[in-house]
């Protein structure tokens, strides 16, 4: 899988609810007086100021939700970011199957978007309303109905699994609905409990009982089986695709390439320097204000963590695990560069080339780790085959106790 060589991520911070679980940046648009415009004209100047060396390969609209703009912002947005990007190929949209119309479906086929990412999540009501969801079952395939009859047919859906037990008996059913769709790519997140959500607080007043992590892993490997005889290729920890069809925006997070974002909260990866937005509007207003695309260096932004994967608003949303081996369980500081292109490239199943890694960084493992590489081996955790080094199958679930380790 070889990534395009830059990407541009938009921001849209605006959601007309915030789920229960979701801890991105975004805010009601009804809560900011002409939000929505005040919103498209900053943009307007973000991308107008780019750097001029940039053209990227694809285009990813996030957030937030991007379908619950108005349809003339909407409609304007696109026009805007697609003019600054004539020679994307891949254009995704993600889209809240709550906020999907036929006129909207159609301005997104207009306007170039030839990919969406939609946020299905379960097709049980009842889990949609503990996740805080406004849309219904019924819902999801409407959605997928209105963009096949647009011509959009490449279609990613994402899906939760490891409910609590008293919401959710298990994935199977979701699963077998979402494949009965037939989308190209399939996304699948674990929940997670962010501090200062809804759902967060509701475990800490002991409202429900989590799932343990013995099942959710459980969960994780039924999920990779059935997939796996539906056709799909697991290609990254969350990610599964028919072949082809991976996702050629994300992989350019996971295999260290170049990618610029835009909006409030966004982050960039641009000449081998991170820069980020804060996550907050009039923060960001006032650095578009004063020079366009004006974002804040990685060291001077403290929210910013060390290896951004972008997804889901510059945020890795869940690697499959929850906890890990008391021997497993450690923490470093700021990511050295060099480890931070392994721990990324880690994320896909297929794992990191050495030689990709000496060409990159000029550095081999060896430059890099002291041992650690080798005690992971040694724990199986990691395996060493030829120029690849990658997860074992063990490790997938509890990657982020490894990643730790090589950070």
């Amino acid at each position: 899988m070889t990534p395009p060589a830059s990407g541009l991520y938009v921001h849209v911070p605006f959601c007309l609810r915030k789920c229960a679980y979701c801890d991105f940046y975004s805010e009601v648009p009804s809560a900011r007086p002409d939000a929505e415009r005040d919103y498209a004209e900053l943009l307007g100047r973000e991308l107008a100021s780019l750097p001029e060396l940039f053209d990227p390969e694809t285009v990813y609209l996030g957030g937030g939700t991007p379908s619950a703009l108005s349809l003339p912002v909407l409609q304007a947005l696109l026009k805007s970011i697609l003019s600054r990007t004539p020679h994307a190929e891949e254009i995704t949209c993600e889209v809240n199957p709550g906020t999907l119309t036929k006129e909207k479906a159609k301005v997104l086929r207009d306007a170039g978007v030839n990919r969406v990412s939609l946020g299905a999540q379960s097709f049980d009501d009842r889990t949609l309303a503990f996740l805080g969801r406004i849309h219904r079952a019924e819902e999801i395939g409407d959605a997928c109905r209105m963009l096949h009859h647009q011509g959009i047919d490449n279609l990613s859906l994402d899906l939760i699994y490891g409910l609590p037990p008293s919401i959710s008996h298990g994935p199977e059913d979701d699963l077998e609905r979402l494949i009965e769709l037939a989308p190209d790519h399939i996304s699948c997140y674990a929940l997670t409990y962010e501090p200062g959500t809804p759902l967060h607080r509701d475990l800490e007043d002991e409202r429900f009982r989590p799932l343990d992590d013995e099942t959710c892993r459980n969960q994780y490997d039924a999920i990779r089986a059935r997939l796996k005889a539906a056709g799909y290729i697991h290609y990254e920890l969350s990610n599964f695709a028919r072949p082809g069809r991976e996702c050629r925006h994300n992989l350019i997070y996971w295999t260290g390439g170049d990618y610029i974002g835009v909006g409030p909260a966004a982050h960039s990866y641009w000449q081998g320097r991170r820069y980020g937005y804060p996550r907050e509007w009039t923060a960001w207003h006032g650095r578009v204000e004063c020079g366009g695309w004006n974002p804040v260096a990685e060291e001077e932004l403290d929210e910013m963590a060390p290896a951004p994967a972008e997804l889901k608003c510059q945020k890795s949303r869940a690697d499959p695990g929850r906890d890990a081996p008391a021997e497993l369980k450690c923490q470093k500081s700021r990511a050295d560069p060099g480890r931070e292109w392994v721990v990324l490239g880690l994320r896909l199943l297929e794992g990191v080339s050495l030689s990709a890694l000496r060409e990159r960084t000029g550095l081999s493992l060896e430059d890099l780790y002291d041992g650690e590489v080798e005690r992971l081996i040694g724990l199986g955790m990691l395996v060493l085959e030829g120029d690849r080094l990658r997860l074992t199958e063990e490790a997938l679930f509890i990657s982020n106790a490894v990643f730790s380790e090589l950070i």
